[in-house]
């Protein structure tokens, strides 16, 4: 509040009164929040370029460990809970062998499950749309909510109210 007009506060104070640094300030809710969401989103799009290079081009495998006492129906049981929105799309949603087969003990450098190695490369299904629908998807969704909001916002504005005139003189 203070931040946005800290050397002309009381000039603003003695002009316009209390209120109008709330008022002014109020004003930049929806920009930045807009900003948040372009930086947001061009992350995301950097990182699904990047996973997509990595997996092209690279020989990446990929597992899961834990230092807890959980095995790997729980795991399986919170993937599902994120597959939820694409579940339709049964390529993309880890089986319950794949959760079991890629446990990964890091003391003895090695899979639990014999197919492990050659599963292990099966993860970057998820881990793509995970980043697509929840990275790229939502975030363009709150991008274009947020713009709404904003248009509207500044489309019920009236700029001929005593306070804006006085602002402007």
């Amino acid at each position: 509040k203070g931040l946005l007009f800290r050397d002309s506060g009381s000039f603003l104070q003695s002009h316009l009164g209390e209120d109008v640094r709330w008022r002014i300030s109020r004003h930049f809710k929806y920009p930045l929040k807009l900003l948040v969401h372009k930086i947001g989103l061009a992350l995301q799009m950097g990182l699904l370029v990047s996973l997509l290079f990595w997996v092209t081009f690279a020989d990446l495998t990929f597992g899961w460990g834990t230092t807890l006492n959980i095995g790997p129906r729980f795991y399986f049981d919170w993937i599902q809970v994120f597959c939820f929105p694409w579940q339709w799309a049964t390529p993309l949603v880890p089986t319950f062998d794949l959760v079991e087969q890629t446990q990964y003990v890091r003391i003895k450098g090695e899979y639990l499950g014999e197919m492990g190695a050659s599963l292990s490369r099966s993860w970057w299904t998820f881990l793509l749309s995970c980043v697509v629908f929840y990275g790229v998807f939502l975030r363009a969704l709150l991008l274009l909510f947020y713009s709404w909001k904003k248009k509207k916002y500044f489309d019920q504005l009236n700029f001929v109210s005593a306070d804006y005139v006085r602002l402007r003189q």
